[in-house]
Formats: C-alpha cells, sequence, structure tokens
C-alpha cells in the first residue's frame, strides 16, 4: 500500500510540473524555451496608439457604433456613439488596419480611435461622417 501511494505522489508531482512549464513555456531538462503562442514571433498584439490630445473634430457618425476597446468587430464594446452626438478623430486623424468588417454599406478593415460624448474607442472608419 506504501508503494501505491508513494508512486501516486511522485506522479502526481510530475504531471504538475509538466503542467507548469507547458503554461509557462518553460522548458524541462535543459530544451530550448518554448514561446507560448500569444507571444510567438509574427503574432504578436499590435499596439496601436491611443493618443487623443491631437484629433480632428467635429464628426459625426452615419449609423449608431460601438466603440471598441480594439481595432476588431469582436473586441469588447466600452460604448456607443449616437448619430445625435459630435466627436473627434484621435490620433490625428490617422486610420490603422484592424479586423475586417461590413458596416455602414461597405467591406473594410480601416479603424480610427474616436472620442465622443466623454468616451473614447476605436469605431469603422466607414462609419464617420465625411471619412
Amino acid at each position: 500500500m506504501k508503494m501505491k501511494l508513494k508512486t501516486l505522489g511522485i506522479t502526481a508531482a510530475a504531471v504538475a510540473f509538466a503542467g507548469t512549464a507547458f503554461m509557462t513555456g518553460t522548458a524541462v531538462a535543459g530544451e530550448t524555451t518554448a514561446q507560448p503562442a500569444a507571444q510567438s514571433a509574427n503574432t504578436a498584439a499590435k499596439a496601436y496608439p491611443k493618443d487623443c490630445s491631437r484629433g480632428l473634430s467635429p464628426y459625426k457618425v452615419k449609423a449608431n457604433v460601438k466603440q471598441r476597446t480594439h481595432p476588431k468587430s469582436s473586441a469588447t464594446a466600452v460604448a456607443l456613439w449616437t448619430t445625435s452626438e459630435k466627436g473627434k478623430i484621435c490620433n490625428d486623424g490617422k486610420s490603422y488596419n484592424g479586423g475586417t468588417y461590413t458596416k455602414c454599406g461597405k467591406k473594410s478593415n480601416n479603424w480610427v480611435y474616436a472620442a465622443a460624448g466623454g468616451r473614447v474607442g476605436w469605431v469603422p472608419e466607414t462609419c464617420v461622417k465625411g471619412r
């Protein structure tokens, strides 16, 4: 009985160690260190500028659009920019490539970082009037 418990304890420790190494990307027994998938080459997240100190205004939107945390439709919505609100396009009015979308009658992957109603977030460029 003691032998089974000792073997079980060693097996559990080995599994826990292997799981830790897998989760952190650390190799075992002197092998090369592997990077986690999210940090591997060519998959690093882009650092989009979020400066709203210099922007172009006033702008309105063609339809109500969600302001998002990142320039992609699947990103978390932080606010709603309605057609009755005026806003400004941040980052000197530059647009940035992000996730592809079909909004306001057009397909594109261009997004702008915008401020409206005291909130900031990424919106589809095709929905901004005058763009």
